[in-house]
């Protein structure tokens, strides 16, 4: 019986056997961020290319990763690879952020609010669009009008909390998520164009 432990090298070194070597060695270089069956596939996979001689060469200092003792608020990342996903990722956000507005622009005109119900499809819209120049663009220009439609949703729906009776605290706590998870993908964004 082949064991588990093996089967998953077997898979990892199929999958990293295509990559380039630059690929491989930013592995390599970051090989503590991998999986064990991972880093002996590409140590393997590296070996027989040459790119190193033995896995004793891992002990070098260039492939020894430095933590940074420093904590952000944003990640940030090692490669052009995992850069690349990370905001595609954040922009993927960004996108399902446009459809709350529409929702509720839905459930206002189920209501006949229409008045309501335009602003929330026009503003999900707007959202939308704003996000998916900020990508293709890849300008940071777009962040600004971005956190100022963000601006307005915070002050519409704080003064229709605070004049909502009783106070409720999930309600509060909602309005801080549905402020703060925008802001933040947004500024995220923002980090990861601006270090292109």
């Amino acid at each position: 019986m082949v064991s588990n432990e093996r089967l998953t090298f077997s898979v990892f070194y199929e999958r990293f056997s295509v990559l380039p070597d630059n690929r491989i060695m930013d592995i390599l270089r970051n090989h503590n961020d991998y999986q064990e069956a991972a880093q002996h596939a590409a140590t393997q996979i590296a070996i027989e290319r040459g790119i190193i001689h033995s896995a004793d060469d891992l002990l070098a200092p260039e492939f020894q990763k430095r933590q940074s003792t420093k904590q952000t608020l944003f990640p940030s990342t090692s490669d052009d690879y995992h850069h690349t996903r990370l905001l595609s990722s954040v922009f993927r956000f960004l996108f399902v952020f446009s459809l709350l507005p529409v929702v509720y622009g839905i459930l206002q005109y189920a209501k006949g609010n229409m008045f309501f119900a335009t602003a929330g499809i026009i503003l999900g819209s707007v959202w939308f669009l704003l996000s998916f120049f900020m990508k293709r663009l890849g300008k940071t220009v777009f962040v600004f009008p971005l956190l100022f439609l963000v601006l307005v949703v915070a002050i519409f729906f704080g003064y229709k909390l605070v004049l909502h009776s009783p106070f409720n605290f999930m309600d509060f706590f909602m309005f801080l998520i549905g402020i703060l998870l925008p802001t933040y993908f947004v500024l995220l964004a923002r980090k990861l164009i601006g270090s292109k």
